[in-house]
């Protein structure tokens, strides 16, 4: 029954691929924006603080959350 459970479950290997490929990418847009809204900030003085601070919370949020699926999906015990 537990292998019936599990092949329920299963992705493979290049959905898991194509998943880990678009948050990677969408990460780079986030610390890539981050770093501009910084830029801005500081050679600019630009008044995008607050925007700057969300950005960098998605980024890390993201970059987490990238991290655990790949543990998880690709080095299993």
């Amino acid at each position: 029954k537990a292998d019936a459970d599990r092949s329920l479950y299963t992705i493979s290997a290049k959905r898991k691929q194509k998943v880990m490929f678009l948050m990677g990418i969408t990460l780079l847009v986030f610390i890539i924006t981050t770093v501009s809204l910084g830029v801005a900030m500081v050679v600019f003085a630009k008044p995008v603080f607050v925007a700057h601070m969300i950005f960098a919370g998605f980024s890390l949020t993201l970059a987490i959350a990238h991290a655990i699926v790949a543990i998880v999906w690709f080095f299993p015990s």
